[in-house]
């Protein structure tokens, strides 16, 4: 080591080495540091020879080869394999186990030696390569985690028509998909690694990393960030809750926090147990990164105490609180897990981690000290007019989309625009754009009234998702439809006004309802089963409604009568299909196939619905399609559509850091003296 710059053997154990050092070879001295003098290397391959017999017999001869510039290894080699040759077999075996036995001695007393003034480890940073069709798929909530023995990461990666949790050893080029995870959310592995805990479909489920099929463990609208503590315990918050554990048997959950609803909490998250069971990290959310702070749950009192302003904590077994602050970058500060009280001022530590709106990030510790966490610079989709043929037309070289989604209005002259939080109102195509609201944390699900002259909406403006609706020119008050209580999304107007349709709650298995929210707070059920319903449509006789299921294994469009969902179903779509839209000539219905392409059925709708013939217009897969909402508009004529154009593709990275504790302490300080 001290020639070259690296010892004979490297491993991960001493068990490694031990079987390196008596199975390998070791590379010559030369081949590392060719100015070593050919003395030196031979001197120093002779010392390391596997058996006793062919090395120096004292310290003496190793210093005379050291510094004698004749000293060979051809002749002693030579001497040392005769010697060998004329010693029988069971003395060339007992050889060997002396050696074997006095290595292990060796390196055992080495170990008890070194450890209590063991040098630093180094810190090495790696990038985990992605293949094509295994890259990570961000979506809310945290997307990546790792086994707390470092070996191996489960993430959000892509399928057929939606995204499924894919499962990959860090040994390993490539990963594998884990059955029926579609649509999955806050992958976390058990303590052994042998399982994968996640939210589908209104609830926690558990599937092991052997491949079998998932189980359902509880019940639950939208848990967010789950834990799986050391006893078996499984803890999660939820969508406008706080903090709960369930047991894998499947008991009733326990809840543990509630949020304080006069202080402007939304809900408990991102919660994470520490490992002497005495308490858990978690996030009071209030609906922005900017005023989100993390306490601490003692489970002996029962006591909440805040910690500091931050999100998405974990702790690190070198003593530290780990955290993200709004400008995504990675804080930590020293942390007692016994008193549970934070013991010194915040380090920050490396920028760019990936974040959510909803006050997760995407980074994850192992027990033995690695980071793993993603970063990535998502391009914002630009809106762009595409016509039947496929042709496309910039709408506005000059104007900067919010993003997330857009809705055209009945005349084809404006365009919402909204990032999930606040809407936007643009005019066509190259007028002025203005804010429409101002108030609430989120802001999201904008539809159209039928005569163009409102915009409607959900919003927590008022503590709960209620459905609001305000002038679009930004007039007048914002005025207040109906309660709903849950988290939904507006999807269509009936023509008459009367009837709107939305979807309930957001991801996993979304449900279709109707409500008449000036004639009657009855909420109906159009379509609610165990499957995900999806972006409903209205005909424009508002005789029926076309939207996606996931009934039959993957995404296909139906069509069902209005209001009467309950007097028949037909299939649409042929080879999978999600987001439909009705055109305004009634007789055609848009969809995009299992295959990324815009497709036109004819359709009859009177006396009775009737699928036609289908055609091909253009391909999507330059735009975004197939989400929960609609991804694009139809023009009045039904000529166009607006599309929302995928700019580059977000770069995603995964990073790997070794050694991070080692980092922590030298930055941070070290968190447990």
């Amino acid at each position: 080591e001290l020639l070259t710059g690296e010892p004979p053997h490297m491993g991960n154990s001493a068990q490694q080495i031990i079987m390196k050092i008596v199975t390998e070879d070791v590379q010559p001295v030369t081949e590392l540091r060719k100015t070593v003098p050919p003395n030196v290397a031979a001197a120093t391959a002779k010392a390391l020879e596997k058996l006793p017999a062919d090395r120096f017999a004292n310290a003496a001869e190793f210093a005379e080869a050291l510094t004698n510039p004749a000293f060979a290894l051809p002749a002693a080699a030579g001497v040392a394999a005769i010697t060998i040759q004329r010693a029988g077999p069971w003395k060339r075996i007992a050889i060997g186990l002396a050696a074997l036995v006095a290595l292990l001695a060796v390196i055992t007393i080495w170990a008890l030696l070194r450890s209590p003034a063991e040098a630093p480890k180094n810190v090495s940073r790696v990038t985990i390569p992605m293949p094509d069709g295994e890259e990570v798929v961000v979506t809310n909530g945290p997307d990546i985690a790792i086994s707390r023995d470092g070996t191996r990461m489960v993430y959000f990666g892509p399928s057929e028509l939606d995204r499924r949790l894919w499962l990959r050893s860090l040994d390993s080029l490539h990963a594998r998909p884990l059955r029926q995870t579609e649509d999955a959310r806050s992958p976390v592995f058990s303590p052994d690694g042998e399982y994968v805990a996640f939210w589908q479909d209104r609830s926690v489920k558990v599937v092991s990393t052997s491949g079998s099929a998932p189980e359902e463990i509880v019940g639950s609208e939208s848990p967010y960030c789950l834990d799986w503590s050391t006893d078996g315990m499984l803890y999660f918050g939820s969508a406008g809750g706080g903090i709960s554990r369930v047991s894998l048997t499947g008991d009733e959950p326990e809840v543990l926090t509630v949020p304080d609803t006069s202080g402007g909490e939304l809900r408990h998250t991102g919660v994470y147990v520490l490992p002497n069971g005495a308490g858990a990290l978690f996030v009071r959310w209030r609906g922005r990164w900017d005023n989100a702070d993390i306490a601490v749950l003692d489970f002996g009192t029962g006591e909440v105490r805040p910690l500091i302003t931050g999100f998405h904590p974990k702790y690190a077994e070198s003593g530290h609180l780990v955290y993200v602050q709004s400008d995504s970058v990675l804080m930590a500060a020293p942390f007692d897990p016994d008193r549970m009280v934070v013991t010194g001022p915040s380090v920050a530590l490396l920028d760019g981690v990936s974040t959510q709106w909803d006050g997760t990030a995407e980074y994850t510790l192992t027990r033995t000290g690695s980071l793993l966490y993603s970063t990535a610079s998502v391009v914002q989709p630009k809106p762009v007019w595409v016509g039947r043929n496929g042709i496309e037309r910039e709408i506005d070289p000059d104007w900067t989309s919010r993003g997330s989604y857009t809705a055209l209005s009945p005349d084809d002259s404006r365009l919402i625009n909204s990032n999930g939080i606040n809407i936007w109102i643009k005019v066509l195509d190259q007028g002025p754009s203005h804010q429409l609201t101002f108030e609430g944390n989120r802001n999201v699900g904008s539809v159209w009234t039928p005569d163009g002259q409102f915009v409607t909406f959900v919003s927590d403006r008022a503590g709960q998702w209620d459905l609001w609706q305000k002038r679009a020119d930004g007039s007048g008050p914002v005025i207040l439809l109906h309660e709903l209580g849950v988290s939904a999304l507006p999807s269509a107007w009936s023509p008459d006004g009367r009837w709107l349709v939305f979807i309930s709650p957001w991801g996993g298995s979304s449900d279709i309802y109707a409500i008449q929210p000036e004639i009657d707070s009855t909420t109906i059920p159009l379509v609610v089963t165990e499957f995900s319903e999806r972006s409903p449509t209205l005909s424009p006789d508002g005789r029926w409604f076309a939207y996606s299921s996931d009934q039959s294994g993957r995404f296909e469009v139906y069509v069902r009568p209005f209001p009467n969902s309950g007097d028949g179903v037909w299939l649409v779509s042929e080879t999978g299909g999600m987001d439909p839209t009705w055109a305004q000539n009634g007789q055609e219905l848009f969809y995009v196939n299992g295959n990324q392409e815009m497709v036109v059925v004819d359709v009859e709708t009177s006396p009775t619905f009737r699928r036609l013939s289908e055609r091909v217009l253009f391909s999507t897969a330059e735009y975004l399609s197939g989400g929960i909402q609609h991804n694009y508009a139809v023009s009045h004529d039904d000529q166009r559509f607006v599309m929302r154009k995928q700019v580059g593709a977000p770069n995603i990275e995964v990073m790997l850091v070794l050694n991070f504790f080692e980092e922590l302490k030298q930055q941070v300080g070290n968190g447990n003296d």
